[in-house]
């Protein structure tokens, strides 16, 4: 109990300065889309979320996640519109990640309990997971990962025999499956899932499972190919269902993006500089997705930047563990394989299914899994008496340094929050005092540092539930394209006819600019006249004075920002 209460509250403690923030970026559309008022309603929203992504950013989006629909349906039903308990939330699915952590490296890496909880901590305290903690729209990066790593624990203790009637071997099995069945629709990651649960089995499985088994145990779990083929019917049968619904309800929406072997394999490697440094500190791994290269042009980034951090993690192993993994003379074959399992096997192929994917950090949440696990590993081998206070000692100063940062972090994001709070309460009480049909021009924060503040935040932020009633049908609102939710170009279709209007000469009406301004961290207020921006947009560069387009739109807009902020 004292293991687990500690793991709860490292996992809690850091992101504490989280739990209030405000909603930012993508949290607005999702909760202008997942609200729902009333329970009764929610078998119907249900059965829509299973029937394709809405139509939430403008264009259709090849995601089907009806269990993170329901996630937040249900969140919002029983905290309301409120940041406290939707970061709850994923502060809670946190600390159960951390704690099945925990139960993978007893029952799975079977390293004893102070290795088990080094991996969870370190877990727990990763700085690479602040973004899945604090933000709302990234609960899905959490989600499934819990599942995932139910489906892998409960398939492996299926294989071994029984200790007790309930839960038996049966009743794992069973979660094993649902929890696939959870994962996969949860987010489209889990398809590494297919891989791990094979990988298991004949990397690690039953090779010494069966051999302490029952009579009974043996028949199912056998070496035999069919009884090894058979236990994999089920997640197959999973799996179809799921493509066919995918099938079904995207196919005819979103064309499928065809990417080459060749393609894949050179974004593979070029973003694995980006992963391994960002899983030990976020800032390195955008470093090094924004240099391209860590050495010398004559080299290929992607080779170059692959090369030298993997060389760097395994001289580093190496050196914290004495070079047990290559040199060990009396290194039981195993733990090996239990090594070889949680280490290069769970990162690559849990990193394989974010090939057609951006390249972000967040997406590492379920890929660190297997890397706490065989640091825990390569820690908890080496020689006894003074190697073993080394060990402990450098396994403490990892997780106190990676809470520390990762409590940075969290007070950041919660800055952002702020940032985006101190915006949505300005430009209500702007709107408050508009008179009805004015016109208003948005200009946000999109950004802070790195992440997102209010990009794609528009106009959910401005609509119920954030809103009592529909800004957008008060006033006349020009955002930045930029924060939109949607692409330029419908921007351009859905604002062309507001932005001939502000430039014509027929209109008359006065416009009120609200503009984030970085060096005093509020929403400035200036009226303009109509005459004002018909000489403004008539000296702009561009085109002739009366010729709108899109880029000479967005150009124009932005173009009443400070220089420094423009997007």
């Amino acid at each position: 109990m004292a293991a687990i209460a500690l793991i709860v509250a490292v996992s809690v403690s850091a992101s504490l300065p989280t739990l209030g923030a405000y909603f930012r970026a993508d949290d607005f559309g999702y909760l202008h889309e997942y609200w729902t008022e009333h329970l009764e309603d929610l078998p119907r929203l249900l059965a829509q979320d299973f029937l394709g992504e809405w139509d939430l950013w403008g264009v259709p989006i090849d995601e089907m996640r009806p269990v993170v629909a329901l996630s937040v349906r249900l969140n919002v039903l029983a905290s309301g519109i409120d940041p406290f308990g939707l970061h709850l939330f994923n502060l809670l699915c946190h600390v159960a990640a951390s704690l099945l952590v925990l139960a993978l490296g007893i029952h799975l890496l079977e390293v004893g309990l102070l290795p088990a909880v080094f991996a969870a901590l370190l877990f727990a305290a990763l700085p690479v997971h602040a973004e899945p903690i604090e933000w709302i729209a990234s609960r899905a990066d959490i989600m499934v990962a819990v599942f995932g790593m139910f489906t892998i624990l409960a398939y492996a203790l299926a294989g071994r025999p029984a200790v007790s009637k309930f839960p038996g071997r049966g009743c794992w099995y069973a979660t094993s499956i649902a929890a696939f069945a959870l994962a996969l629709f949860t987010k489209e990651s889990a398809l590494s899932l297919v891989l791990l649960v094979p990988a298991w089995d004949w990397i690690v499985g039953d090779r010494i499972e069966t051999a302490g088994a029952t009579d009974s145990a043996r028949r199912v779990f056998s070496r035999n190919a069919w009884h090894r083929l058979r236990r994999y019917v089920p997640y197959a049968v999973v799996l179809a269902v799921y493509f066919a619904l995918r099938t079904f309800v995207l196919t005819m929406s979103v064309p499928p993006e065809v990417i080459s072997p060749g393609q894949s394999l050179s974004i593979f490697a070029s973003r694995q500089g980006f992963y391994l440094g960002s899983l030990i500190l976020p800032e390195l791994g955008g470093w090094l997705l924004a240099e391209g290269s860590l050495v010398g042009p004559a080299v290929p980034s992607a080779i170059a930047v692959t090369a030298v951090w993997l060389g760097a993690v395994a001289l580093t192993c190496f050196a914290l563990t004495g070079g047990w993994a290559a040199l060990g003379p009396k290194r039981p074959r195993r733990s090996l394989r239990l090594l070889i399992f949680f280490g290069p096997v769970w990162y690559l192929v849990t990193v394989l299914p974010l090939i057609p994917s951006y390249a972000t950090d967040r997406h590492l949440y379920f890929p660190s899994v297997g890397v706490c696990l065989a640091a825990s590993a390569l820690l908890s081998r080496g020689s006894p008496g003074r190697g073993v206070v080394v060990r402990r000692a450098i396994a403490a100063a990892l997780v106190v340094t990676a809470w520390s940062m990762l409590l940075v972090r969290q007070f950041e994001a919660a800055e952002r929050a702020e940032i985006s709070r101190a915006m949505h309460a300005a430009v209500l009480s702007a709107v408050e005092r508009a008179d009805p049909g004015s016109r208003l021009v948005i200009l946000p924060a999109l950004n802070h540092g790195d992440r997102w503040v209010w990009k794609w935040a528009l106009p959910f932020a401005l609509q119920p539930p954030l809103t009592p009633t529909d800004l957008y049908a008060e006033v006349e609102i020009i955002e930045s394209p930029d924060a939109y939710c949607c692409p330029l170009t419908v921007w351009w279709t859905d604002r062309q006819a507001r932005l001939r209007s502000w430039i014509s000469a027929a209109d008359t009406r006065t416009t009120l600019m609200m503009v984030w301004d970085p060096a005093t961290e509020r929403m400035t207020e200036r009226t303009i006249s109509s005459h004002e921006v018909r000489e403004r947009f008539a000296r702009f560069p561009g085109g002739s004075p009366n010729k709108l387009t899109l880029w000479r739109a967005r150009s124009f807009v932005e173009s009443f920002r400070p220089p420094s902020t423009r997007p």
